[in-house]
């Protein structure tokens, strides 16, 4: 089953990254690097299982049916009648779960564009050099959305409100939300998956340990961790504030004991002989399939032989008996020029 398949292909490929990301590349403080190695991750498991490359070293197999013996004059009692299969098999009824979730989650997806859109209607905004900011006055925690801020000014002072512009203005400049946006569509049809999950919970907390680091370079890091806090235990999750999203403990954790270092690429060159092999591997071999031996259909046809004699059947009407073609006598050339 080509749904299967692709399950399988797509889950070995999402694991075997996983693991070299939490081996290897986790820890690094090449955070940028690190969200193009897993946003990549999830687009190339999501793609690839659907390549499907010919190499000429590997022959595919197919089951062939052959008959034992030639079969003549064939006369078969009856009539052929084709008897339809009813009821509905078990791949069908997976085929309807799976739908199910699809269509669960992408109602749970515009819902979420509704209210954002709900948003765009009733709020006061600005524009500022491309940027439209939204002013909001509920309890609704800052968030940006491409390049919309939609900035809660309650209970923050002139100085802490300039620390939250700036780290939501590295999320809008560095286009974060595309990656939240594809890695939720990629959900969506990857429902069942847990580990597309983990990778997006990831895209989201590398996306703040980007921001986190480029602000703390503007302002004091004890000042940004307070701020950090307080807004974490102000946050409401309902929305997809990057305060609220990740894990507070990790980013202070980030914050305090990582420092700027040199990026070591060469962690990263392991990864294209990884996804080479993978690629490799996933566009040759088909999951699901075997070779099956060659069948005999000689046993199972109703033959009777020898009872009518080609020469025997009757011209039906309007049929005309062959005869044998031959040349006309002369010059062949002659002939066709004629």
């Amino acid at each position: 089953m080509a749904f299967v398949s692709y399950i399988v292909k797509s889950g070995i490929i999402l694991i075997v990254l996983l693991i070299y990301y939490e081996i290897v590349l986790k820890r690094q403080t090449s955070f940028k690097l690190n969200r193009f190695y897993l946003l990549g991750s999830l687009l190339f498991a999501a793609g690839i299982p659907f390549i499907h490359i010919s190499y000429p070293f590997f022959k595919e197999v197919s089951p062939i049916n052959i008959l034992s013996s030639p079969v003549t004059n064939v006369l078969i009692d009856g009539e052929i009648s084709v008897i339809p299969q009813t009821g509905i098999g078990w791949g069908q009824y997976f085929i309807y779960f799976y739908l199910c979730g699809v269509i669960i989650f992408s109602i749970r997806y515009f819902h979420f564009w509704y209210h954002i859109f709900k948003l765009f209607s009733i709020l006061p905004h600005k524009k500022i050099r491309g940027l439209h900011i939204y002013l909001l006055s509920s309890t609704i925690p800052t968030f940006s959305l491409f390049h919309h801020l939609f900035f809660n000014p309650q209970g923050l002072d002139k100085k802490n409100r300039r620390k939250i512009f700036e780290h939501e203005k590295i999320h809008i400049r560095q286009w974060h939300s595309l990656d939240i946006q594809i890695s939720e569509i990629i959900c969506i049809f990857n429902w069942f998956n847990p580990l597309v999950w983990i990778f997006k919970r990831y895209i989201i907390q590398n996306h703040e340990y980007i921001a986190d680091q480029q602000v703390v370079q503007q302002f004091q890091a004890s000042g940004y961790l307070q701020l950090l806090v307080y807004q974490t235990l102000k946050g409401n999750t309902s929305f997809r504030n990057y305060f609220s999203c990740s894990n507070l403990k990790k980013r202070v954790k980030m914050i305090t004991h990582a420092k700027p270092e040199k990026s070591k690429y060469w962690n990263y060159i392991p990864v294209f002989l990884i996804s080479s092999v993978l690629f490799f591997c996933s566009t040759s071999i088909a999951i699901g399939t075997s070779e099956s031996p060659a069948t005999d259909l000689s046993s199972s046809l109703p033959v009777v032989k020898d009872q009518i004699a080609p020469a025997s059947l009757p011209l039906q009407t309007g049929e005309t008996k062959d005869t044998e073609a031959v040349f006309p006598p002369g010059n062949v050339r002659n002939w066709i020029n004629q």
